[in-house]
């Protein structure tokens, strides 16, 4: 299933196919090759499909039969894999031939934002005339789980800690985020930044970032923290850095909110979605706009417009509610039934 969808199997935990999350998990996590993976997951999704023939079924992750099944959904989260196909190009190939005869025999497809929706019509305008595309959010189930609240300003301020949350690919542009805490320790500002989910080498080799000789300029790694952690430290963060160049929906921002952080994100019509008004914006092709926001931030110059932003956030998290999000799902599954 992948972390995008655990969200959804947790408000269907009796619906649940073990076999299959083992399965995938495996394949997943213990099959070296990028294109053995893609091969196997398509073996599997066609077992799972035929095993479970009289059910609807949900494949959350791009994922589904090439065989026609008459109660499959498929959901699609990003085209990340075509906009960055570098990354991964197994994935890329996977999203460019298997995914628009997959998305074809499914019986509904999902799109978990308005921006996905446009691009699907984009790179696969045919088939969107064929089919409805639904429009159904993902769930974190850190906004349930996280409480409501945070430190005030001046306690985050004095800490002067950043917060940078995912950083597996190149696309979320860690990059520019240590860039502006380097260029805002060296006009004198105390700051640092804590970043949290980073894979070490991709950095390494595409940036030649030393991750040990960032300690000295107040930046510290950790490829993983216990959502408590996380809960601790976007409740302390002077901000969210959420630079990515590309997401689905990207939840790190919503689940800052939910802790009264306040976020500055890549200006991306994905993001905007996403946060509305409630976060701040920034061009990252520009030199020193990441850096020259915090300033503004931390010299106060934005003070009353983050009370007015962190007051929007609390709102706009209530817009990914998960009870919400739940009975559009219940919905789309008594009509795909009902088939």
């Amino acid at each position: 299933m992948g972390v995008a969808g655990r969200g959804l199997v947790e408000c269907f935990p009796e619906c649940g196919d073990e076999a299959a999350e083992g399965v995938y998990r495996f394949i997943n996590d213990r099959i070296k090759g990028g294109f053995l993976k893609m091969i196997l997951r398509q073996m599997a999704a066609e077992f799972f499909a035929w095993r479970h023939r009289g059910r609807a079924l949900i494949f959350s992750t791009h994922q589904g039969p090439l065989l026609r099944h008459p109660r499959s959904v498929v959901i699609v989260h990003d085209f990340i894999a075509i906009r960055h196909p570098f990354q991964n190009r197994m994935q890329a190939l996977g999203f460019l031939f298997l995914l628009p005869r997959i998305l074809k025999k499914a019986s509904a497809v999902v799109v978990i934002s308005a921006h996905v929706r446009e691009d699907l019509l984009g790179y696969f305008p045919k088939l969107c005339k064929e089919k409805r595309i639904q429009i159904i959010p993902s769930i974190t189930p850190r906004l349930e789980v996280f409480k409501q609240g945070g430190e005030e300003w001046p306690q985050r301020l004095e800490a002067g800690r950043l917060l940078f949350v995912g950083a597996s690919y190149l696309h979320k542009r860690l990059d520019a985020a240590i860039e502006a805490v380097v260029e805002l320790r060296g006009k004198g500002w105390k700051v640092g930044m804590d970043i949290v989910g980073v894979s070490q080498g991709i950095w390494e080799q595409a940036y030649g970032v030393n991750f040990e000789g960032l300690k000295a300029h107040g930046i510290v790694a950790k490829p993983y923290v216990s959502d408590s952690e996380l809960e601790n430290l976007y409740s302390k963060a002077m901000a969210l850095l959420f630079l990515s160049e590309c997401e689905g929906l990207g939840f790190p921002p919503l689940e800052a909110m939910r802790k009264n952080c306040p976020v500055v994100c890549n200006d991306t019509a994905a993001l905007r979605e996403t946060c509305g008004e409630a976060a701040f914006f920034v061009d990252i092709a520009r030199k020193g706009a990441v850096a020259g926001i915090l300033e503004q931030m931390m010299s106060g110059k934005l003070a009353q417009e983050m009370k007015q932003k962190i007051l929007l956030g609390s709102e706009q998290t209530k817009k990914y509610d998960r009870a919400r999000i739940t009975s559009q799902w219940v919905e789309l599954i008594q009509e795909v039934e009902s088939r």
